[in-house]
């Protein structure tokens, strides 16, 4: 937790693209909930739903074609603050690695002689690489992103309360289940990840070493075994990367088969529940 404060405080200097980036997500997210209600209106002013069937409506051409430069306009104006979102966020996220980079770099400069006996050269190089980029992704994804997806998913929750409350908590019978799947799943990463950070600095460790010391590599002919000694970490990495991946993948086929399950259960109480639009 205090290496997230820290963080965060580091991300607050630049606090001017942290508050854009917040703005235009708060916009975005309004913006991206108005369309579908344009939608919604457009549809109950062309289709009339009733127990006989589907039916069209007359329209004036002047109503069409205000609905649709409202979607229009509303797309464009989404498309335009997703981007200074995304262009705030990711300025901000290197300008926060810049920072760590320099305190790195700085910290290495003052460490006692016995540290730098005892720590490889390839685990150093790991975390100015490695470690720098997971905190930059944390600020990218973690810190903006995350409070972008509550949001939505509040508003989002508060607009189909309005409209069938009912719809509402059929809805929210799977969160439970996606919440303890998504925690257990979170758990496990975060272990894989560390292992695999963990190869991927005793593998630059080997090759640092043989790049350095090649002259010794050659003249006790042990190229070929220090060819295998790397490319055996290189299979462990892989094989630890690979389950991580694995893991990703699987979780994302369950979570794809709760929000089935949900639209499924959902779909025999929405008939008859929503308007044409709705």
């Amino acid at each position: 937790m205090s290496t997230l404060v820290r963080i965060t405080k580091i991300a607050w200097q630049f606090r001017l693209r942290l508050i854009f980036a917040y703005a235009s997500f708060l916009l975005a997210v309004g913006v991206s909930l108005l369309i579908p209600q344009l939608f919604g209106e457009a549809i109950d002013l062309l289709v009339n739903v009733d127990e006989d069937g589907i039916a069209g409506k007359s329209v004036e051409t002047i109503t069409l074609l205000f609905f649709a430069l409202a979607i229009l306009g509303a797309s464009l104006l989404r498309g335009f603050l997703d981007f200074a979102r995304t262009y705030c966020t990711d300025s901000l996220s290197q300008k926060v690695s810049y920072v760590f980079r320099n305190e790195f770099y700085n910290k290495l400069q003052h460490l006692s002689f016995a540290y730098h006996d005892k720590e490889h050269t390839g685990d150093l190089m790991s975390k100015a690489t490695a470690d720098v980029e997971s905190v930059r992704r944390f600020v990218n994804m973690g810190l903006v992103r995350a409070l972008e997806v509550i949001v939505r998913l509040i508003a989002l929750l508060l607009i189909l309360n309005l409209m069938n409350w009912e719809l509402t908590l059929l809805s929210l019978v799977f969160v439970p289940f996606i919440v303890i799947r998504s925690s257990m799943v979170m758990g496990r990463l975060r272990r894989m990840w560390l292992q695999v950070q963990e190869r991927m600095g005793e593998a630059v460790t080997i090759l640092q070493e043989n790049l350095v010391g090649i002259h010794v590599v050659k003249a006790f002919a042990s190229e070929e075994y220090e060819k295998e000694k790397f490319a055996k970490k290189a299979r462990e990495l892989r094989k630890e990367y690979f389950e991580s991946e694995r893991l990703q993948g699987t979780n994302s086929a369950w979570m794809t088969l709760f929000f089935t399950a949900v639209l499924v259960s959902s779909s025999g109480t929405a008939a008859g529940k929503s308007s044409g639009g709705t």
